[in-house]
């Protein structure tokens, strides 16, 4: 997603300006300023609209509330969300984490900017504090060898992988956190395969 088009490998989409892009299956998904909400197969099908849409995790997506991105945008509770994991699924905003079951329930009090999960790890950051949830409903802090705020949180096979807003890589694995400058700054979002 960037500020003139959704690029699939490199390539210009013709979408036009988007802020937030995902991939559910083999289908890309955008979403603009306006709220306009599209998937892309080849040609861009407006799905739906969105009041205030940030951030996709396959087929969910984190706006004024939380969306079920389909043959539609269907509406599926909660507001101000800032960010959605589908793995389980999970959603931060500024009261806290909520995960779905019968109906969306409190997980986790706090500010949460940011939460991730592959349904066995997951993560959020809290007030600017990356926490990991262990186990079910227990949440502890985790020490980042950085002093900017994480912005995102991914996985890998072997792997957590996080980046800052100032553009430092942090990746954990079995001997512990390693960092990387990447170059670039206002880090919005990662994505690793």
């Amino acid at each position: 997603a960037g500020e003139t088009d959704v690029l699939v490998d490199d390539e210009p989409t013709g979408f036009g300006p988007a802020v937030a892009v995902g991939v559910d299956g083999r289908t890309v998904l955008a979403a603009d300023a306006d709220g306009r909400v599209a998937r892309f197969d080849g040609d861009w099908e407006t799905v739906g609209e969105v009041d205030g849409p940030r951030r996709f995790d396959g087929s969910l997506l984190a706006a004024d509330g939380v969306y079920r991105v389909g043959d539609d945008c269907t509406y599926s509770g909660l507001d101000s969300v800032a960010d959605v994991a589908a793995a389980v699924p999970l959603a931060a905003t500024g009261a806290g984490v909520y995960r779905l079951g019968n109906g969306w329930m409190d997980e986790r009090e706090g500010d949460f900017s940011v939460v991730a999960s592959d349904g066995i790890r997951t993560h959020g950051v809290c007030d600017g504090d990356v926490l990991a949830r262990p186990a079910p409903g227990e949440w502890v802090g985790v020490d980042v060898p950085v002093d900017g705020e994480v912005v995102d949180v991914s996985y890998t096979a072997d792997a957590v992988v996080a980046v800052t807003e100032s553009g430092t890589m942090l990746v954990a694995g079995e001997e512990g956190w390693r960092t990387r400058e990447l170059g670039v700054r206002g880090v919005k979002a990662l994505a690793v395969e």
